[in-house]
């Protein structure tokens, strides 16, 4: 069973969050699920990082491992289309399914301020966790990234309701996300959908896609 965003989709919660092992399929199948939308319904997506240097490294492949879509092409989906990433004037980037836009990469850290996009209907926040046996990366806005999230949100959703999934791999649950929301979960199940007032939680664990990967 491959990770798709629709059951929590069902929930009609804002704030979804998609946490397990690195290669477990999250990133993977939710970008499919975005342009599957986008192809169907016209539906627009954002591909979010916290970092310009993250997003550049997942847009345009600068660490050698191709660009968004690479792993999707190489899978062969979406054979009759074309799929571009364009980078644009404002540090971000566009993406396009033949000569239209399906979607922009955009960086926390710099996209604070946005014009208005009514056709977006998806967030897609990839690696919103951090890894802090690392340490040197850290959360925006000395720890209260969620404040700064918010606010792009609100410049994106213009009042709407657009679910965001954030995906990340599992490291430690106290992050900024989880403590605003006061999300607490102990000993969670295996893609066990948690949900509370305004989120959902899955901790998703795949071998079959992560075997797969390595073929």
């Amino acid at each position: 069973m491959w990770f798709t965003p629709n059951q929590q989709l069902t929930y009609n919660r804002i704030f979804n969050f998609v946490v397990g092992v690195r290669g477990g399929g999250k990133t993977f199948n939710s970008i499919l699920h975005a342009i599957r939308r986008y192809e169907k319904t016209g539906e627009q997506f954002i591909y979010l990082r916290r970092r310009a240097v993250d997003l550049d490294d997942s847009c345009t492949g600068t660490k050698g491992g191709g660009d968004l879509f690479a792993d999707i092409r190489h899978k062969g989906y979406f054979k009759n289309a074309e799929l571009k990433v364009v980078a644009d004037k404002s540090g971000g980037y566009n993406f396009y399914y033949n000569d239209k836009v399906m979607g922009y990469g955009k960086a926390l850290s710099t996209a604070r301020r946005s014009t208005s996009l009514p056709l977006v209907k998806i967030i897609l926040f990839d690696e919103f966790l951090i890894d802090d046996s690392v340490g040197h990366d850290r959360y925006l806005n000395k720890g209260n990234e969620m404040f700064t999230f918010n606010n792009f949100y609100e410049t994106i959703a213009r009042g709407r309701d657009i679910p965001v999934f954030f995906i990340g791999n599992a490291f430690s649950m106290a992050n900024p996300y989880f403590i605003e929301l006061g999300i607490r979960i102990e000993d969670p199940k295996d893609n066990h959908v948690y949900r509370g007032k305004h989120w959902t939680v899955v901790f998703w664990k795949d071998e079959g896609f992560i075997e797969e990967r390595k073929k």
